[in-house]
């Protein structure tokens, strides 16, 4: 790793030039820069729910009287969440999935409680699955596009 430039877009270049298809690369790099842009914006979806349902939470420990019930439906999910945060550190395609998956899941279950919940906090609700749904593709690509920086002997940061 002494031999290595790191780059904030997540490359490492080596001190020698790289030979092979200048213009390959470049489209390469930019790919990776820009598929490991849109992981980070799924993970940090994730983290924004995580912090929305962890304040969520406390509210509603208040409102029910600190229920025993309710705290531990709430540490549930909120553990849960941050399992699959986590997750999305070693496979950020499939935690995004399940992410999708708990949040369409926890938001049938509470409009099932409380109908009018569904419609509460709906912009926060779309932003979090509009980031998780344009992280999915790019989630999927990056580990192909940094073999492919690796074929050319670039090595990239691990990303899994």
């Amino acid at each position: 790793m002494e031999n290595h430039e790191i780059l904030d877009d997540g490359l490492l270049l080596p001190k020698k030039p790289v030979v092979g298809n200048e213009k390959a690369i470049r489209r390469l790099k930019r790919d990776f820069s820009e598929e490991l842009k849109k992981v980070k914006h799924g993970r940090y979806a994730i983290i924004g729910l995580i912090v929305i349902q962890a304040i969520g939470g406390f509210v509603q420990m208040y409102a029910y009287d600190f229920d025993i019930g309710v705290v531990v439906i709430n540490s549930v999910v909120v553990l849960v969440l941050i399992g699959l945060y986590f997750y999305s550190l070693k496979s950020p395609y499939l935690a995004f999935i399940l992410t999708l998956f708990s949040l369409f899941a926890l938001i049938a279950l509470l409009g099932i409680a409380d109908p009018m919940s569904i419609v509460k906090g709906i912009l926060w609700k779309s932003i979090i699955i509009y980031y998780l749904v344009m992280g999915l593709g790019p989630a999927s690509d990056i580990k192909h596009t940094a073999s492919s920086l690796r074929s050319y002997g670039i090595d990239v940061v691990d990303i899994s």
